[in-house]
């Protein structure tokens, strides 16, 4: 890392250099004072101009990796920094060219002027981390563009654009072509105007109406923002200031901050490959075919149009390919009526997906996507047929989300160019990818598909080959404890709305409904030849043997009257469920909702444990990305180990031990990975394994 400088026609460039996106790192704080320093001791300096390099960020704010420790408050800290900037007494413009996000925007916003080029974008996103601004940006922004859209802009913690930070006073000018030469010019024509010093704190503070907080925005977090928001209106600047560092050191420490924190770091680990050898390097990917045009097929092919791809989307059916392209185009044409898609961006996205119905159009394309009917012998003509056709640098993906790559592999002549994508539905909207490894796969596939998901902007997340891979093997563990529950007492309606409460998106019996009961049927009924040992509660299948298909049937665990997406307890059901526990004898208990949310976290907990053990997953960290991105895991929980290690091993062990003991069933006992982590004081969700 530098940190250069340079004297231009009187302006001293200040240039923030910490790659990949100047971090404000206390090294990089340490090195800009240093050199304000000495802008101010040169007679030559007019005025100093602080900037990043290559484009891609001014500064995408603070180092996470400081937080909780004494670098982040080392002298200088960005407060104090940010005093000095204020306190100058050579006008300070912050040149914004690429990203200002968090303290790197708190940075801006404690310079005199600010200018940012066209595909600059700036936010204060810390509300996402639970915490607020804390280096005075819930005191300046207010007073820069109206303590309402500050507000709002802090709330969402969704980043504006230059040319709406133009609209709102957040920058003074929007910059075109040779952007370091255009913010000399314009700082020189600004300073040869007799303009100079301005700082924000002055500037007044317009009283207005804040709108009021909903249940989704009444976090911790949001209260404790809105309450420095009424300050800029209500109390001296400097009382305000105090208000916001104390209350930003308060959130730091709060146990809702450390899970998002956690989630946050855990998304950008999983883009890291343990094990991999130094110097490999991703494969060129340019042309992209997806086999299939159904619901999944459909959605790939326009993650892949979204993010700037031309798609090959190839159906042998040419009525599953039209329903296909239909599905495509009205799923554009709703985006436009929501306002979300310009007419033009959707018709170009529409003709970047370029209809097949044969092979042999997709040869030459780099990476094909199977999204096929979810049977191995269905697969197997697919995957003989792909690696007889395709060139021989192509490589072979299957969306499967549980049969085994290896087998899917071996139908091929190319197994190292095999793996699993396993898009979650709707894949142009849900951001985890599961990036399936199989004993062939080589490191550069992978490599190239963790960049993949970059570009489409997912997460992606390593698993090897195993049946239901990371996500749905917990997941049907987490399911089945549902069903048990049900047999034993609990109302389904209980038991969703138990874990709802808690914090779910959905209860588990409602996404099962969801996601079509005949789907998890078709997987039971394998999984009851493969895993005799694991008992599901037949109840679920009964109602899947009715004919009750789920939300798309209209009825399924629950009724949907009249066409509603909202569920009804349907007394069909629980009449099923009655008579289900008669025949099998069990006399049915009550349950708390604590006992429903407890046996069901332990579920998840124990079988990510042994996807650790058995090297499924890469580290504790992968196991929370997936539930936190793939099924509707409370952020604000940090994800199953996470929230095992918060609630703290032992007390695991402990219940373990107990539901083992009392039910007997080998699933409830102690994995020794817990065990040997328990007795050192180590993490689960820091867990790495060996990677290879």
């Amino acid at each position: 890392m530098t940190n250069m400088y340079e004297v231009r026609a009187g302006i001293a460039l200040l240039t923030l250099d910490n790659p990949p996106v100047n971090a404000l790192s206390h090294a990089l704080r340490r090195s800009l004072a240093e050199r304000l320093a000495r802008c101010l001791a040169d007679p030559s300096v007019r005025g100093i101009m602080l900037l990043g390099t290559g484009g891609r960020a001014f500064s995408a704010g603070a180092d996470i990796s400081e937080f909780d420790s004494p670098a982040s408050q080392a002298d200088p800290s960005l407060s104090s920094l940010i005093q000095r900037i204020k306190n100058s007494s050579l006008p300070v413009l912050a040149a914004i060219d690429g990203h200002a996000l968090g303290g790197g925007l708190e940075l801006a916003l404690g310079c005199h002027w600010r200018v940012a080029s066209g595909k600059s974008r700036l936010g204060l996103p810390e509300i996402h981390l639970g915490l607020i601004p804390g280096a005075g940006g819930t005191q300046r922004l207010p007073r820069l563009i109206g303590v309402k859209p500050a507000y709002e802009m802090m709330l969402s913690g969704r980043p504006v654009d230059a040319e709406r930070a133009l609209a709102l006073g957040l920058v003074d000018g929007v910059l075109e072509g040779d952007f370091r030469e255009q913010a000399i010019h314009w700082f020189l024509a600004l300073l040869d105007s007799g303009r100079g010093v301005r700082p924000s704190r002055e500037q007044p503070v317009a009283e207005d109406a804040l709108p009021p907080l909903s249940d989704r925005t009444s976090t911790h977090a949001a209260q404790a923002l809105r309450r420095c928001v009424e300050a800029s209106i209500h109390q001296p600047f400097d009382v305000a200031l105090q208000l916001e560092r104390e209350t930003f050191a308060t959130l730091e420490q709060s146990a809702q901050s450390a899970a998002l924190r956690h989630g946050f770091f855990a998304e950008r680990r999983a883009s890291h490959l343990l094990g991999l050898e130094a110097g490999t390097r991703p494969l060129p990917l340019r042309q992209i075919a997806v086999v299939g045009a159904g619901t999944m097929g459909s959605g790939i092919a326009m993650c892949f149009a979204n993010a700037g791809f031309a798609v090959s989307l190839l159906d042998v059916n040419p009525d599953s390919l039209a329903r296909g392209l239909s599905t495509i185009r009205q799923t554009y044409e709703d985006q436009v009526r929501k306002g979300r898609l310009s007419v033009e961006a959707a018709e170009g996205r529409v003709r970047q997906i370029e209809p097949h119905s044969g092979f042999e159009a997709i040869a030459d394309a780099d990476l094909v996507i199977e999204a096929v009917f979810e049977e191995l012998a269905v697969k197997q003509t697919v995957f003989e047929t792909l690696d007889r056709v395709m060139k021989p640098s192509a490589l072979l993906a299957s969306n499967t989300s549980t049969l085994d790559i290896d087998s899917i592999a071996g139908f091929t002549q190319r197994p190292g160019q095999v793996l699993g994508l396993h898009f979650f539905s709707p894949a142009p909207v849900m951001r985890l990818l599961e990036i399936v490894r199989g004993r062939a796969t080589r490191d550069d596939v992978l490599v190239t598909v963790l960049d993949l998901a970059k570009t489409l902007g997912k997460v992606g997340v390593v698993a090897r080959s195993g049946d239901g891979f990371i996500g749905n093997r917990m997941w049907h563990q987490y399911l089945r404890q549902a069903s048990l529950l049900v047999e034993e007492g609990a109302s389904p309606m209980q038991v969703d709305r138990a874990l709802q409460d808690w914090g779910f998106a959905m209860g588990p019996l409602r996404v099962a409904d969801l996601a079509g009961l005949d789907v998890g049927y078709s997987i039971r009924q394998r999984q009851y030849r493969d895993y005799p040992h694991q008992r599901w509660s037949g109840w679920l299948d009964r109602i899947s043997e009715a004919g009750r298909l789920g939300l798309k049937g209209g009825q399924g665990i629950y009724a949907y009257p009249e066409g509603s997406r909202q569920p009804a307890e349907d007394p069909v059901i629980q009449a099923l469920i009655d008579e289900f526990r008669r025949e099998h004898g069990v006399v049915a208990r009550s349950f708390s909702d604590e006992e429903i949310v407890s046996r069901c976290l332990d579920a998840l907990s124990v079988e990510g444990i042994r996807l650790l053990e058995e090297g499924i997953a890469q580290r504790g960290s992968d196991v929370d990305a997936v539930f936190l991105n793939g099924y509707g895991f409370p952020r604000a929980q940090g994800g199953p180990l996470f929230q095992a290690d918060q609630a703290g091993l032992p007390a695991l062990i402990s219940r373990l031990k107990l539901r083992a003991a009392e039910s007997e069933v080998p699933f409830w006992t102690p994995p020794r990975l817990l065990c040997n982590l328990a007795q050192r004081g180590d993490s689960l969700s820091a867990y790495e394994g060996e990677g290879r």
